[in-house]
């Protein structure tokens, strides 16, 4: 066996050995990757207020900052109007079930020609008395929140120990991101550091531009969808638009989200097709201009990739990490992509294949 074949095996079954490890921890790496995204995103800010002569350390300051006014402010403006429509949404669940049961369950019966059990009716009765014991002015969305999220202890404890941990290891690898780089490139080989180099700064390009712009394009759908759906009169306008647009953050899954969501309370509260047809068009729309204005204009075509893909790397990643493989899902596919079309280049100029 080579030199040159036995370091291509070390190399292989070395990034094996960490997908591998990164696997089996990836509980306790979710934290620490979560700060580092934040930590990339962030970085041209800093290196921009760094060319106007503001030192590193003052520029971090005032990123983060400016990053916990915008979220306060959003806690303080948003939440209540969230509280507001959940109450509102509560106070009209009992006829919404009961809407439900009277027109739902038999038109179902009748298509499907199928027999809903007695005991539908039971829970349907005991769901209207429920939701009509409950107290609109004692439910809030963030206890609730809480209260599935934070089910044990340890729950608990994870969960304070990330929202301590995200902003202290963020910080640190601001303020080392030049360095770490640097320490990066030190360790390439030297006979390919040019060519591994180019893959890099191809490769930085590409999440850049993604995670970026994708953040931007959600924000804006976001917007759009919550102003929409509130002329058209959808309960809860502002709640579904705001989680159609961060859901926007994954390719297709805040159209569907939102569409269906909204759908389904446009029939709850107006039961005709007028407003089914005001919500198609807006979610329609919006599409249209992600697709031909937004990720032209803010990403261009750098990620390049087929939408089965996407899908298939969204479901994959899914299966495998869960919601964090589910976000990380179509970065990490465009990254492979450059490896892979490289390998792909380096194979057509191969003898094996220019052999007749």
């Amino acid at each position: 066996m080579n030199q040159t074949l036995r370091n291509r095996i070390t190399v292989t079954a070395g990034i094996l050995l960490t997908l591998i490890t990164g696997y089996l921890l990836r509980d306790v790496l979710t934290p620490f990757l979560f700060a580092f995204i934040l930590a990339y995103i962030l970085n041209p800010l800093v290196e921009l207020l760094e060319k106007w002569k503001i030192s590193r350390g003052l520029s971090i300051s005032i990123i983060l900052l400016f990053l916990s006014g915008i979220f306060i402010s959003g806690i303080v403006f948003i939440v209540p109007i969230i509280q507001y429509e959940i109450s509102l949404l509560i106070k009209k669940m009992p006829g919404y079930l009961e809407l439900i049961k009277a027109n739902v369950i038999p038109y179902i019966e009748e298509r499907l020609n199928i027999k809903i059990p007695a005991t539908a009716d039971e829970i349907f009765n005991e769901a209207i008395l429920r939701v009509k014991g409950l107290s609109p002015e004692t439910i809030s969305p963030i206890v609730s929140f809480i209260g599935r999220a934070f089910s044990s202890l340890w729950g608990i404890f994870g969960a304070l120990l990330s929202i301590v941990i995200i902003p202290v290891v963020t910080i640190y690898l601001l303020k080392d991101f030049k360095v770490i780089k640097e320490r990066v490139k030190e360790y390439i080989p030297r006979g390919k550091k040019k060519l591994w180099i180019e893959k890099i700064d191809e490769v930085n390009t590409i999440l850049g531009k993604f995670l970026r712009g994708q953040l931007l394009i959600a924000f804006i759908e976001g917007v759009i969808f919550s102003i929409g759906l509130s002329l058209i009169g959808i309960d809860m306008a502002i709640l579904v638009g705001i989680m159609a647009g961060l859901g926007s953050i994954v390719p297709y899954l805040g159209f569907f989200f939102g569409l269906s969501v909204s759908i389904i309370l446009s029939l709850l509260e107006f039961h005709d097709f007028a407003h089914i047809l005001w919500v198609l068009a807006l979610f329609g729309g919006v599409q249209a201009l992600e697709t031909v204005v937004l990720s032209p204009k803010i990403m261009g075509k750098k990620v390049g990739l087929h939408p089965v893909i996407i899908i298939l790397s969204i479901m994959t990643g899914g299966y495998i990490f869960g919601f964090f493989g589910i976000l990380l899902a179509v970065p990490f596919t465009a990254v492979m992509k450059v490896f892979l079309t490289s390998s792909l280049e380096s194979y057509r100029k191969s003898a094996f294949y220019l052999e007749e």
